[in-house]
């Protein structure tokens, strides 16, 4: 089966979607796979082109304000008015920063119904939460008990047998989490040439 992996985070390879691309491609095997990223500098028309011409296609994204990057929607929209084949089937994989990922269930309602409007198959979708945990995650000795869950989603949408949207999160300690994503912001504002304090300045015209 040819199977388009759309990677939709602005990052791209450096992203957190990017990663469990990965994850899930390590899942499949027997099929024709090809990778599609959909940023700013993405040619739109190309991108559709190659997406369509798929049997399968899986997005990865981040979750923004409870919704999509700006870009895949933008994406979504366009293909919109392009001719295309029904029954492409589809699926999808929300990173969602939150340690819940109950917040990304509209976003995974979002893509469900443009794919009704497109007549596509819809499969399903997992929005996980505390995502961006899970390179760290995996290189600890209970990895494959904290990640099962999210392991367990990503398998399911890799044999194209998910059947609904689900939400699920990383088994890690919720202040754990917390304390580790305060840790990067402030290595991330150094990194950038300032401080912590920082953070709380308001923006000014």
């Amino acid at each position: 089966m040819k199977v388009a992996l759309i990677c939709a985070s602005p990052k791209g390879k450096e992203s957190t979607s990017y990663i469990l691309l990965k994850a899930c491609r390590e899942k499949m095997h027997g099929n024709e796979i090809e990778e599609i990223f959909i940023q700013p500098d993405t040619n739109m028309d190309e991108a559709m082109q190659r997406m369509l011409a798929n049997e399968y296609v899986i997005f990865f994204y981040p979750l923004y304000v409870d919704g999509l990057p700006s870009t895949l929607l933008a994406f979504l929209s366009a293909s919109e008015m392009k001719p295309h084949k029904r029954g492409i089937q589809v699926a999808e994989v929300c990173n969602c920063g939150f340690y819940e990922g109950k917040h990304g269930y509209i976003s995974l309602k979002i893509i469900e119904n443009w794919a009704k409007k497109m007549h596509f198959v819809y499969h399903g979708g997992a929005s996980i939460g505390a995502a961006p945990a899970w390179e760290t995650v995996r290189e600890m000795p209970m990895a494959n008990l904290m990640c099962k869950r999210a392991d367990q989603a990503l398998s399911l949408i890799a044999a194209g047998n998910i059947k609904d949207n689900m939400t699920v999160n990383l088994a890690i300690p919720r202040l754990v989490y917390k304390k580790a994503v305060e840790s990067n912001w402030r290595k991330e504002i150094r990194k950038n040439g300032l401080e912590a304090r920082d953070l709380d300045n308001k923006v000014t015209e």
